[in-house]
């Protein structure tokens, strides 16, 4: 493509009204986060992820290593007779290879909770790290054993936590989530989801001697977080904390070769509050369990949930650089500058805060360096990959393909954005399996087509309207269903819809511009990559390679060089579309 045509492509007055959008959004977020002195209450509120997400089942095979299943979506609006269709399957994954390794970090971050005296993030994390692996151990018919304590004397760290309290089984449990090593495990050897191997947390439980008890249920687990949050007086630690064993399964899956390290925030314990009279309430997650279970063990919907803050659905695939580009230029530096406090806060404004808050609380050393990674570059990570089966699950869009149609316009086009729609729709017309993936990316393609360059494939359902809804989800094992835990509907992050008379003031100037031309480059040939085979004749050709698969794309091909003209009167001719915001769900 020469410089005329990659021009009126990627850059223009559009793409400057882009840039200066999200430059001062996300300044108004960064200055709100700046003036805040506390986490949020809606960051600790962990329900706000969940949506139409099934219960992890009560009873799973023990000699399985991951469940499978898949979503069906029903049309009732339409008078075609294809009214239902089924989403690939996905894995939800039991085991991995390696426990996470947990350290005390060394910087300031998270050490002083909320003005409070003591801070038990870590211990806690680590006491629901061992809850949720009790509760996937029970439904598989397993049980949970002590692994041997070390000869290590209590003296040898500078934090002796003293529990006069608890029962000798409590100890016990104590004494196994505090020490070195691995202090428990799943029996056969079953190394769960969340299974940890403790280095270096410099915190003992005073016990005067060995006792031999089996370990708790999970319930009975989260009986005793209770019982120590109120003896320490920990409050909203706990939540936080559950937030944070939440994200250990994607950590592990960033690099599932080696052991992946987490950081947490040094524990300290300075005021012993004691209690009159046992607590008897669980904690509030615990009643919901099997559906954060869920969420957890799905490293393709905590990836692409998280990664949906940085996507606005009014951002055509072209115009993607000027979009991101101030998000980086914001993030970077807080990342570089290892102040996650910061980053929880920035992140707040999102229902999805929650999650990057307990990303936050394990440090930055694998999933927000990655995320970082996959932003400034718009790499191409399995983890980051939108999943339609992930939005609808948590009821936060994360690209064009969970939004409804926007259907034809009054000269008989159609928005290429409803075209992919329908060809992911339809994929079973199709003669392989490319169109029942989704594009890499969220960003919408650009523009409208005619009618007649539609494949026929799909061409007679143009007038059908078809309005998606999410029916259930299917565990392939049982064939069971789950219509999921709530119906909210869809949210979206950004929407043009929400623009204040600040954010469509005078365009700046876009600070990188080979920066920016790369994402939307990239954005752009990958959008059109994943339906490169289907020609547009009335435009004599394809803008990109043709594509075997859904990643593999030919790199000897040749590819028409078309002359400015072409393009520019191609692009002037299919402006972008902004979606009509009826969502799936």
């Amino acid at each position: 493509m020469d410089y005329a045509c990659e021009d009126s492509l990627y850059n223009g007055y559009e793409s400057g009204a882009i840039f200066s959008r999200s430059t001062s959004r996300w300044q108004t977020i960064l200055s709100r986060a700046k003036a805040a002195n506390k986490v949020p209450r809606p960051s600790l509120d962990l329900a706000q992820c969940l949506d139409r997400i099934p219960c992890l089942p009560d009873k799973i095979p023990s000699d399985v290593r991951f469940l499978e299943g898949f979503s069906t979506w029903i049309d009732s609006s339409s008078s075609c007779p294809f009214n239902e269709k089924a989403e690939r399957k996905n894995r939800l994954i039991l085991e991995k290879h390696h426990p996470t390794i947990c350290w005390i970090s060394a910087s300031p971050n998270f050490r002083i909770w909320q003005g409070t005296n003591n801070n038990g993030i870590a211990l806690l994390m680590l006491g629901w790290a061992y809850t949720l692996s009790a509760s996937l151990a029970e439904r598989r018919g397993l049980s949970m054993e002590y692994l041997p304590l070390p000869d290590t004397p209590t003296l040898a760290t500078s934090t002796i936590i003293n529990l006069d309290y608890a029962s000798p089984s409590e100890l016990r449990w104590w004494r196994a989530i505090v020490a070195p090593g691995r202090g428990w495990s799943i029996t056969k050897s079953k190394i769960s989801p969340w299974a940890t191997v403790v280095q270096d947390i410099d915190v003992s439980i005073a016990s005067d001697h060995e006792s031999n008890q089996r370990p708790p249920t999970a319930r009975q687990a989260a009986h005793y977080l209770s019982r120590f949050c109120e003896a320490y007086d920990l409050g909203s630690q706990c939540s936080a904390a559950f937030a944070a064993a939440l994200t250990i399964p994607l950590h592990a899956s960033i690099n599932s070769f080696k052991p992946i390290q987490i950081e947490l925030p040094k524990p300290s314990f300075t005021t012993y509050y004691g209690f009159s009279k046992p607590p008897l309430r669980l904690p509030n997650e615990f009643d919901l369990l099997g559906y954060y279970m869920t969420l957890s063990m799905c490293p393709w919907v905590l990836g692409p949930s998280l990664c949906s803050v940085f996507w606005s659905p009014d951002v055509p695939c072209n115009r993607a650089g000027a979009w991101i580009q101030p998000i980086a230029d914001m993030l970077e530096p807080i990342i570089q500058d290892n102040d996650m406090e910061l980053l929880a806060s920035v992140m707040s404004f999102s229902p999805m805060s929650p999650l990057w808050l307990g990303l936050a609380i394990c440090g930055r050393r694998t999933a927000i360096n990655w995320i970082l990674r996959s932003l400034t570059k718009l790499h191409d990570y399995p983890l980051s990959r939108p999943n339609i089966n992930a939005a609808v699950w948590t009821g936060m869009a994360q690209s064009f393909m969970d939004l409804g149609p926007s259907g034809p316009s009054a000269d008989g086009t159609v928005p290429r954005a409803d075209v992919w729609r329908m060809r992911h729709d339809f994929s079973h017309l199709y003669s392989d399996e490319t169109f029942s993936y989704t594009p890499p990316y969220g960003w919408p393609p650009f523009g409208r087509m005619r009618p007649e360059d539609i494949e026929l494939e799909i061409r007679g359902h143009l007038a059908c309207s078809h309005e998606w809804k999410y029916s259930h989800w299917t565990w392939s094992y049982s064939g069971e269903t789950d219509a999921g835990l709530f119906s909210k509907g869809m949210r979206v992050h950004h929407s043009d819809q929400d623009l204040t008379a600040v954010e469509t003031e005078e365009n700046l100037e876009i600070r990188d511009v080979e920066a920016a031309l790369e994402i939307s480059h990239r954005a752009t040939e990958a959008t059109f990559w994943w339906c490169s085979d289907q020609v547009e004749k009335g435009f004599g050709g394809t803008i990109v390679p043709h594509r075997f698969g859904h990643d593999e794309a030919v790199k000897d091909k040749k590819v028409e060089v078309k002359e400015a003209r072409f393009f520019e009167a191609w692009f002037e001719t299919t402006k972008y579309t902004r979606p009509r915001l009826s969502m799936k769900a």
